[in-house]
C-alpha cells in the first residue's frame, strides 16, 4: 500500500483478505474477500423480535449479486418496504427474464389504492375451483372486434389503451 494509514490482513492465499483503505482510489473502502465462504452470525442471545444484524448504507445502492447461483431469503416473515415520494421513489419492482411465481398455502391478496392492471401479450386465465366473485359499480367488457368497428359505447378507446405490444 502507498500509505501507512491502510490495513491489510492477508492469508497465504491472497484471495483471502481484509483490506481497509483510508486513502487512494478507494478512499474509505473496506473489502473482505474469500475464495470460499463468509459467514456472519448474530443474535444468539437475543429474542425473536429484536433487531440483531444491520446493513445500512447512508447513501448509494446495496447490491447483492450471485453471479452463478441463487439468492435465498428465509425468515418467519419477510417484509419489503420502499420509502419515497413523487412516483420516482417508493417503488418495489420485480422483473424476471423468465417467470415470476406466487404460491401461498392460504391467500394471495393484492390491494391497490388507485389502480391495478394485469396484462399479457399471450393467453390469460382466471380459474376458481369453488366460486368466483366479481364486483364493481360498472363492468365493461370489450373484445378486439372493436378494432374494426367501434361499439355504441366507445370500446375502441379501451381496446387501444389495453392492446399489448
Amino acid at each position: 500500500f502507498p500509505s501507512h494509514d491502510n490495513v491489510l490482513i492477508e492469508a497465504s492465499d491472497a484471495r483471502h483478505s481484509i483490506v481497509l483503505d483510508k486513502d487512494g482510489e478507494r478512499k474509505g473502502s473496506t473489502q473482505i474477500t474469500a475464495p470460499g465462504r463468509i459467514t456472519i452470525e448474530s443474535g444468539i442471545d437475543k429474542a425473536e423480535a429484536e433487531d440483531t444484524l444491520f446493513i445500512h448504507s447512508w447513501n448509494g445502492n446495496i447490491d447483492i449479486i450471485a453471479s452463478n447461483g441463487k439468492i435465498r431469503m428465509q425468515g418467519t416473515d419477510i417484509e419489503l418496504t420502499a420509502v419515497g415520494e413523487g412516483g420516482a421513489k417508493g417503488n418495489i419492482r420485480l422483473k424476471s427474464s423468465e417467470n415470476i411465481e406466487l404460491d401461498a398455502n392460504k391467500k394471495v391478496l393484492v390491494n391497490a389504492g388507485s389502480q391495478y392492471k394485469l396484462a399479457t401479450s399471450g393467453m390469460a386465465s382466471i380459474v376458481a375451483s369453488s366460486a368466483m366473485e366479481l364486483y364493481a359499480p360498472l363492468i365493461r367488457g370489450v373484445s378486439d372486434a372493436v378494432a374494426n368497428k367501434d361499439s355504441k359505447v366507445g370500446g375502441r378507446i379501451v381496446q387501444k389503451e389495453n392492446t399489448c405490444k
